[in-house]
């Protein structure tokens, strides 16, 4: 299951790091499809890296070389630079997705125009939408300003990205298409999940809810009018988490309930059929059973802290965690208070293979390794979001962008930019 959020400008000192120059892809997509395998980026044969970890043999321009069947991406890191001679220090990492280790599309937000694009703005709220392919990263770039909130897929030839707009695009592998909807007036989209190529559910602002089944895009509105913020779905039913509501279609009909006047915003986790789970204000979490709202308080020195994310591997294990360095642990049926280990706001969590990893506010890092929580900052800026493929592949993405590699966290640094 997936959970599935500034710096000054630096100068380049004339330099542009484009394809010729660093070996990185750029590509520009608009209404006509797009081909990012254009230029000089290094190919390898196999289709991912080899399970015995072992190193893969890519070819390119200078002959082969050995890459690492892991990311590394320290030392190929994100190029993005904007024609104005600046990379992407100001960025903003909203979003996370992969279908493996070799294979993660990245959200950033407040790029500027990338060198090499085609379609110049001059806006400073341009979006790019990065990719990690196991020997290189590269990015694509949309006609437009529009501001990218979400990216989803099932497979490395399957992923969806939406954004303002009503901005919904497709890549099949190979292509970025656009898909218009041609189905009610134009809304931006706020978040994209499914569970298959043919249950595809995007949710946005004025009570937005679209599903693509393979086939062609649909309206399916709930009663009540909201801004939708997260959509979670299984086989059986599909959560809608608006601002004031929560929303359950159990592949039959819409249900509604009005969530708290005090709600927060937060994470949906769908523990069961007919259960989920929201974070909730002042040390409650929100429980819903069908369209039974239930509040649980969980013990904790400080009432007035906040949930922000609920998180959990299974429907025995669950983790809620918020501000102040708030956790609480889902667990033999009921919420436990967690340790009490940094004063910053713990914003995500995400975990794998019996560990659990929380990130925050200024940096904030805890790891549980299912006996015992460690502690230390990653980063100086604020992270919002966890993902993984692995124990040994997690990513954290806010301010910063970070990489855990199974023995340390490493920070992805950005060319040209100066602390």
């Amino acid at each position: 299951m997936l959970c599935v959020g500034c710096g000054g400008r630096s100068s380049l000192e004339n330099r542009y790091l484009d394809a010729a120059s660093g070996g990185h892809d750029f590509a520009v997509a608009g209404s006509a499809p797009v081909d990012s395998s254009q230029g000089s980026k290094p190919s390898h044969s196999g289709g991912g890296a080899p399970s015995n970890g072992g190193a893969l043999s890519a070819g390119g321009q200078g002959g082969a070389v050995s890459i690492l069947a892991a990311p590394d991406p320290y030392r190929t890191p994100p190029t993005f630079c904007s024609v104005a001679e600046w990379c992407g220090s100001n960025a903003n990492f909203v979003a996370i997705w992969g279908s493996s280790a070799t294979d993660i599309w990245i959200v950033a937000n407040q790029v500027g125009d990338v060198a090499g694009s085609k379609m110049l703005t001059d806006s400073d709220e341009r979006s790019a939408l990065l990719h990690w392919d196991g020997v290189a990263w590269n990015a694509v770039q949309f006609e437009g300003t529009h501001a990218l909130h979400s990216v989803w897929g099932t497979a490395k030839d399957d992923v969806w990205v939406v954004g303002a707009s009503a901005f919904v695009q497709h890549f099949d592998g190979k292509t970025w298409s656009a898909l218009p909807l041609s189905i009610g007036a134009p809304v931006d989209f706020t978040s994209i999940s499914g569970t298959s190529s043919r249950d595809v559910w995007a949710v946005g602002w004025g009570r937005t809810v679209r599903h693509f089944d393979g086939a062609a895009w649909s309206v399916a509105e709930p009663t009540q009018w909201d801004t939708f913020r997260s959509v979670w779905a299984s086989a059986d039913e599909v959560w809608v988490l608006g601002d004031k509501t929560l929303n359950r279609f159990d592949r039959t009909v819409w249900s509604t309930v009005d969530r708290p006047a005090d709600s927060v915003t937060s994470t949906v986790w769908g523990r069961a059929p007919g259960e989920a789970w929201l974070a909730g204000p002042a040390g409650l979490l929100e429980r819903w059973s069908s369209n039974v709202e239930q509040s649980n308080s969980v013990p904790y020195d400080s009432s007035a802290a906040n949930f922000r994310c609920v998180w959990g591997s299974s429907d025995r294990d669950g983790w809620a965690v918020g501000e102040k360095g708030r956790i609480a642990h889902f667990s033999d049926g009921k919420w436990s208070a967690g340790p009490h280990l940094t004063e910053s706001n713990l914003n995500a969590a995400w975990g794998t293979q019996g560990k659990t990893w929380f990130v925050g506010d200024n940096g904030a890092f805890l790891e549980f390794d299912g006996k015992d929580f460690s502690a230390s900052p990653i980063a100086t800026h604020k992270l919002n979001r966890l993902w993984g493929t692995s124990a040994s592949d997690v990513w954290a993405a806010g301010r910063e962008l970070e990489h855990w590699d199974g023995n340390r966290w490493q920070d992805v640094p950005r060319p040209g930019f100066r602390e």
